[in-house]
Protein backbone atom coordinates (compact mmCIF):
# COMPACT_ATOMS: atom_id res chain seq x y z
CA UNK A 1 0.00 0.00 0.00
CA UNK A 2 1.36 3.10 -0.45
CA UNK A 3 1.22 6.48 1.76
CA UNK A 4 0.23 9.67 -0.69
CA UNK A 5 0.44 12.02 2.26
CA UNK A 6 4.05 10.44 4.05
CA UNK A 7 7.35 10.94 2.14
CA UNK A 8 7.36 6.71 2.75
CA UNK A 9 5.82 4.74 0.51
CA UNK A 10 5.18 1.75 2.48
CA UNK A 11 4.20 -2.08 2.20
CA UNK A 12 2.80 -4.84 4.16
CA UNK A 13 5.18 -7.70 4.89
CA UNK A 14 3.12 -9.96 7.29
CA UNK A 15 -0.08 -9.97 8.44
CA UNK A 16 -1.53 -12.63 10.76
CA UNK A 17 -5.19 -12.66 13.13
CA UNK A 18 -5.64 -13.99 16.50
CA UNK A 19 -2.54 -12.15 17.93
CA UNK A 20 -2.23 -11.64 21.63
CA UNK A 21 -0.40 -9.54 24.04
CA UNK A 22 0.71 -10.27 27.69
CA UNK A 23 2.09 -8.69 30.09
CA UNK A 24 5.63 -9.56 31.48
CA UNK A 25 8.04 -9.16 33.66
CA UNK A 26 11.00 -6.34 32.89
CA UNK A 27 13.97 -8.63 33.72
CA UNK A 28 12.62 -11.70 33.25
CA UNK A 29 11.26 -12.09 29.94
CA UNK A 30 14.20 -13.75 27.89
CA UNK A 31 13.05 -17.43 28.57
CA UNK A 32 9.32 -18.17 27.39
CA UNK A 33 9.23 -20.63 30.50
CA UNK A 34 9.21 -17.63 32.71
CA UNK A 35 6.08 -16.39 30.96
CA UNK A 36 2.67 -16.15 33.23
CA UNK A 37 0.31 -17.00 30.32
CA UNK A 38 -2.53 -17.13 32.10
CA UNK A 39 -5.91 -15.23 30.85
CA UNK A 40 -5.16 -12.76 34.04
CA UNK A 41 -2.20 -11.48 31.96
CA UNK A 42 -3.83 -11.04 28.28
CA UNK A 43 -3.68 -7.44 28.09
CA UNK A 44 -5.17 -7.46 24.14
CA UNK A 45 -5.82 -9.66 21.34
CA UNK A 46 -6.50 -8.88 17.92
CA UNK A 47 -5.02 -8.27 14.20
CA UNK A 48 -1.32 -7.83 14.06
CA UNK A 49 0.66 -6.31 10.65
CA UNK A 50 4.48 -5.98 9.86
CA UNK A 51 5.26 -2.49 7.69
CA UNK A 52 7.76 -1.57 5.71
CA UNK A 53 8.26 2.44 4.37
CA UNK A 54 11.01 3.14 2.38
CA UNK A 55 11.79 7.04 1.60
CA UNK A 56 9.99 8.27 -1.91
CA UNK A 57 13.33 10.12 -2.41
CA UNK A 58 16.80 10.55 -1.34
CA UNK A 59 18.10 13.50 0.93
CA UNK A 60 19.91 16.15 -0.79
CA UNK A 61 23.70 16.53 -1.38
CA UNK A 62 23.42 12.57 -0.20
CA UNK A 63 22.88 14.41 2.92
CA UNK A 64 25.85 16.13 3.47
CA UNK A 65 25.79 19.38 4.91
CA UNK A 66 28.88 21.85 4.90
CA UNK A 67 29.65 23.82 7.56
CA UNK A 68 32.54 26.42 8.19
CA UNK A 69 33.92 28.11 11.43
CA UNK A 70 36.92 29.91 10.50
CA UNK A 71 39.67 27.86 8.91
CA UNK A 72 37.80 24.58 10.06
CA UNK A 73 35.13 22.96 7.60
CA UNK A 74 32.98 20.13 8.59
CA UNK A 75 31.03 17.88 6.60
CA UNK A 76 28.62 16.13 8.54
CA UNK A 77 26.43 13.11 7.39
CA UNK A 78 22.79 13.25 8.56
CA UNK A 79 21.52 10.32 10.14
CA UNK A 80 20.20 7.59 8.33
CA UNK A 81 16.48 7.63 7.82
CA UNK A 82 15.48 5.98 4.50
CA UNK A 83 14.35 2.69 5.84
CA UNK A 84 12.34 2.31 8.70
CA UNK A 85 9.44 -0.44 9.92
CA UNK A 86 6.58 -0.86 12.13
CA UNK A 87 3.78 -3.34 13.61
CA UNK A 88 0.62 -2.17 13.82
CA UNK A 89 -1.82 -3.85 16.64
CA UNK A 90 -5.25 -3.05 15.40
CA UNK A 91 -9.54 -4.50 15.40
CA UNK A 92 -12.04 -4.27 12.79
CA UNK A 93 -14.80 -1.88 13.92
CA UNK A 94 -17.92 -3.06 13.51
CA UNK A 95 -19.59 0.24 12.94
CA UNK A 96 -17.31 1.71 10.40
CA UNK A 97 -15.77 -1.33 8.82
CA UNK A 98 -12.10 0.81 9.61
CA UNK A 99 -9.25 -0.52 11.09
CA UNK A 100 -8.85 0.80 14.59
CA UNK A 101 -5.49 0.73 15.56
CA UNK A 102 -5.09 -0.04 19.18
CA UNK A 103 -0.72 0.31 20.00
CA UNK A 104 1.92 0.50 17.41
CA UNK A 105 5.74 -0.40 17.39
CA UNK A 106 8.41 1.23 15.61
CA UNK A 107 11.70 -0.81 14.57
CA UNK A 108 14.55 -1.15 13.28
CA UNK A 109 17.80 -3.51 14.06
CA UNK A 110 20.58 -1.78 16.18
CA UNK A 111 23.33 -2.13 14.42
CA UNK A 112 26.90 -1.27 14.65
CA UNK A 113 28.14 0.59 11.75
CA UNK A 114 31.92 0.08 10.79
CA UNK A 115 32.78 4.03 10.57
CA UNK A 116 34.03 6.05 13.20
CA UNK A 117 31.78 8.91 13.82
CA UNK A 118 34.50 11.47 13.27
CA UNK A 119 37.84 10.98 10.24
CA UNK A 120 40.20 13.80 9.84
CA UNK A 121 40.56 14.85 6.22
CA UNK A 122 43.07 17.33 6.80
CA UNK A 123 44.58 19.78 8.89
CA UNK A 124 42.00 21.92 8.52
CA UNK A 125 38.75 19.60 7.43
CA UNK A 126 36.67 17.12 9.53
CA UNK A 127 33.94 14.48 8.23
CA UNK A 128 31.50 13.55 10.71
CA UNK A 129 28.33 11.22 10.92
CA UNK A 130 24.89 11.11 12.87
CA UNK A 131 23.85 7.85 13.90
CA UNK A 132 20.98 6.40 15.28
CA UNK A 133 21.34 4.83 18.17
CA UNK A 134 17.92 3.18 19.37
CA UNK A 135 14.11 3.37 19.36
CA UNK A 136 13.43 1.96 22.47
CA UNK A 137 13.92 4.06 26.22
CA UNK A 138 15.94 1.09 27.54
CA UNK A 139 18.34 0.94 24.34
CA UNK A 140 17.52 -2.52 23.24
CA UNK A 141 15.78 -3.79 19.71
CA UNK A 142 11.53 -3.19 19.97
CA UNK A 143 11.18 -6.22 18.78
CA UNK A 144 13.14 -9.51 19.98
CA UNK A 145 12.85 -12.88 19.68
CA UNK A 146 12.34 -15.11 23.29
CA UNK A 147 14.34 -18.42 24.09
CA UNK A 148 12.88 -21.40 23.85
CA UNK A 149 9.91 -20.39 21.42
CA UNK A 150 9.31 -19.66 17.51
CA UNK A 151 5.93 -17.47 18.20
CA UNK A 152 6.76 -15.32 21.12
CA UNK A 153 8.46 -11.88 21.12
CA UNK A 154 8.97 -9.60 23.19
CA UNK A 155 7.92 -6.28 21.76
CA UNK A 156 8.16 -2.06 22.75
CA UNK A 157 4.72 -0.59 22.10
CA UNK A 158 3.35 3.23 21.68
CA UNK A 159 0.32 4.49 21.66
CA UNK A 160 -0.99 5.15 17.80
CA UNK A 161 -0.03 7.86 16.26
CA UNK A 162 2.94 8.46 18.14
CA UNK A 163 5.14 7.79 15.30
CA UNK A 164 8.78 7.39 15.05
CA UNK A 165 11.01 8.96 17.38
CA UNK A 166 14.81 7.57 17.51
CA UNK A 167 17.27 8.22 19.87
CA UNK A 168 20.35 9.62 18.39
CA UNK A 169 24.01 8.73 19.68
CA UNK A 170 24.65 11.40 22.65
CA UNK A 171 21.48 12.23 22.54
CA UNK A 172 18.37 11.60 25.55
CA UNK A 173 15.54 9.70 24.47
CA UNK A 174 12.04 12.09 24.73
CA UNK A 175 10.71 11.65 28.26
CA UNK A 176 7.07 12.57 27.13
CA UNK A 177 6.73 9.74 24.70
CA UNK A 178 5.49 6.49 26.24
CA UNK A 179 6.51 3.63 25.64
CA UNK A 180 5.60 -0.10 27.19
CA UNK A 181 7.36 -3.55 27.15
CA UNK A 182 4.76 -6.21 26.56
CA UNK A 183 5.14 -9.99 25.32
CA UNK A 184 3.67 -10.96 21.50
CA UNK A 185 2.30 -14.34 21.28
CA UNK A 186 1.92 -15.61 17.13
CA UNK A 187 -0.67 -18.14 17.13
CA UNK A 188 0.66 -20.75 15.00
CA UNK A 189 4.35 -22.31 15.01
CA UNK A 190 4.19 -22.05 11.05
CA UNK A 191 3.12 -18.03 11.49
CA UNK A 192 6.19 -17.40 14.14
CA UNK A 193 8.37 -18.80 11.68
CA UNK A 194 7.64 -16.75 8.84
CA UNK A 195 7.39 -14.02 10.84
CA UNK A 196 10.92 -14.57 12.03
CA UNK A 197 11.94 -14.93 8.20
CA UNK A 198 10.71 -11.69 7.63
CA UNK A 199 12.14 -9.93 10.10
CA UNK A 200 15.62 -11.61 9.23
CA UNK A 201 15.07 -10.52 5.52
CA UNK A 202 14.00 -6.78 6.55
CA UNK A 203 17.25 -6.49 9.06
CA UNK A 204 19.45 -7.71 6.32
CA UNK A 205 18.10 -5.19 3.66
CA UNK A 206 18.16 -2.55 6.13
CA UNK A 207 22.03 -3.26 7.11
CA UNK A 208 22.74 -2.94 3.79
CA UNK A 209 20.50 0.18 2.84
CA UNK A 210 22.13 1.92 5.84
CA UNK A 211 25.80 1.05 4.55
CA UNK A 212 25.26 2.40 1.41
CA UNK A 213 24.17 5.76 2.41
CA UNK A 214 26.94 6.45 4.73
CA UNK A 215 29.01 5.19 1.91
CA UNK A 216 27.76 7.24 -0.85
CA UNK A 217 27.57 9.98 1.86
CA UNK A 218 30.96 9.65 2.45
CA UNK A 219 31.98 9.59 -1.00
CA UNK A 220 30.05 12.77 -1.55
CA UNK A 221 31.93 14.51 1.63
CA UNK A 222 35.33 13.46 0.07
CA UNK A 223 34.64 14.71 -3.45
CA UNK A 224 33.37 17.81 -1.69
CA UNK A 225 36.29 18.52 0.44
CA UNK A 226 38.91 17.39 -2.66
CA UNK A 227 37.13 20.19 -4.94
CA UNK A 228 37.64 23.04 -2.19
CA UNK A 229 41.01 21.84 -2.04
CA UNK A 230 43.21 24.49 -3.74
CA UNK A 231 44.21 23.51 -7.59
CA UNK A 232 47.33 21.86 -7.73
CA UNK A 233 48.36 23.66 -11.16
CA UNK A 234 47.59 27.33 -9.85
CA UNK A 235 50.60 29.12 -9.56
CA UNK A 236 52.04 30.76 -6.16
CA UNK A 237 50.22 33.86 -5.71
CA UNK A 238 48.26 33.42 -8.45
CA UNK A 239 44.36 34.92 -9.12
CA UNK A 240 41.49 32.51 -9.45
CA UNK A 241 40.57 31.71 -12.70
CA UNK A 242 44.88 32.20 -13.72
CA UNK A 243 46.02 28.21 -13.76
CA UNK A 244 49.36 27.54 -14.51
CA UNK A 245 49.90 26.62 -17.94
CA UNK A 246 50.44 22.67 -18.06
CA UNK A 247 53.45 20.95 -18.32
CA UNK A 248 54.70 18.14 -20.16
CA UNK A 249 54.38 14.62 -19.22
CA UNK A 250 52.16 15.15 -15.92
CA UNK A 251 49.46 12.61 -15.30
CA UNK A 252 46.18 13.77 -14.92
CA UNK A 253 44.86 13.34 -11.00
CA UNK A 254 40.82 12.00 -10.89
CA UNK A 255 40.51 11.75 -7.16
CA UNK A 256 42.10 13.02 -3.61
CA UNK A 257 44.28 9.93 -2.12
CA UNK A 258 41.24 9.64 0.82
CA UNK A 259 38.86 8.71 -1.70
CA UNK A 260 41.07 6.23 -3.35
CA UNK A 261 41.64 4.92 -0.08
CA UNK A 262 38.67 4.87 1.01
CA UNK A 263 37.05 3.41 -2.15
CA UNK A 264 39.51 0.18 -2.52
CA UNK A 265 38.87 -0.66 1.19
CA UNK A 266 35.19 -1.03 0.05
CA UNK A 267 35.47 -3.08 -2.72
CA UNK A 268 34.80 -5.89 -1.01
CA UNK A 269 31.76 -4.99 1.06
CA UNK A 270 29.71 -4.74 -2.14
CA UNK A 271 30.73 -7.91 -3.97
CA UNK A 272 28.64 -9.99 -0.97
CA UNK A 273 25.86 -11.86 -1.18
CA UNK A 274 24.53 -9.30 1.18
CA UNK A 275 23.31 -6.75 -1.79
CA UNK A 276 20.62 -9.96 -2.39
CA UNK A 277 19.16 -8.39 0.65
CA UNK A 278 18.14 -5.11 -1.52
CA UNK A 279 14.98 -7.43 -2.47
CA UNK A 280 12.16 -8.43 0.11
CA UNK A 281 9.82 -11.10 -0.45
CA UNK A 282 6.26 -9.77 0.18
CA UNK A 283 4.73 -13.33 -0.12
Amino acid sequence: MTDTISPFISRQLFHCEHVTLYRIQPHNWHDIYHWDLYDKQKIWSGHMRFIEQDAKEEKPNKGVTVEKVGDVTTYTISQFGNLRSKLEFYNLSSQTGRDDIWAETWYNPLLDIQYDNDMKLSDTSTMKLTKLHSIAHDKQDTIMPVDNSDRFFRIVLQLPGTGYHPCLEGQEYDKELVQVAVGLEIPAIKEGQRFNECLDIYNSRYEYVQHRYYYDGMIAAIKAWSASEPEPNMKQGSTEGEPEEPTESKETVTSSPSEEKFQEEQDNYYDSDLAEAGHIDNT
